[in-house]
């Protein structure tokens, strides 16, 4: 009789320890929120710099202007005698990594732009179908 009692009592103890060991794992707290991207949000100005290229065809520079709404770019190039001259316009995202890709009609000639957004610049490349080759440097603001 003290063997079944004392098996009772193990088995009661082990039952009330899985009891409350239960009630730790449920809780009314919800997990914590899971960081969402980065916001690239903003104007962010600069210039793309002949890298390659026939000087005839291709500029020196090229003044650019983005505008970013949440995954959303709006671009512009401008005119590099006057920069307040918009002498181009296109559209293009930004995927989840901070990344664009984006084709540009200026200079008679399709451009294609792609690059990366770090923190507060952004580093690209323009190719243009006439052989012009240029590196894009954007900052916020």
């Amino acid at each position: 009789m003290s063997i079944e009692l004392r098996r009772f009592h193990i088995v009661g103890a082990v039952a009330g320890v899985g009891f409350l060991l239960a009630g730790c794992g449920s809780s009314d707290r919800s997990p914590p929120a899971a960081a969402g991207p980065l916001s690239f949000d903003g104007t962010w100005t600069g210039t793309a710099t002949r890298v390659r290229g026939p000087e005839r065809d291709c500029p020196t520079s090229i003044p650019m202007v983005l505008t970013v709404t949440g995954t959303d770019i709006r671009g512009e190039v401008r005119s590099p005698r006057d920069r307040t001259v918009t002498t181009s316009r296109f559209d293009g995202n930004i995927d989840a990594t901070g990344r664009i890709a984006a084709r540009a009609w200026y200079g008679g000639a399709e451009n294609i732009i792609q690059g990366q957004f770090e923190g507060a610049r952004f580093n690209g490349t323009v190719d243009s179908n006439y052989g012009c080759f240029s590196t894009l440097r954007l900052t916020r603001g």
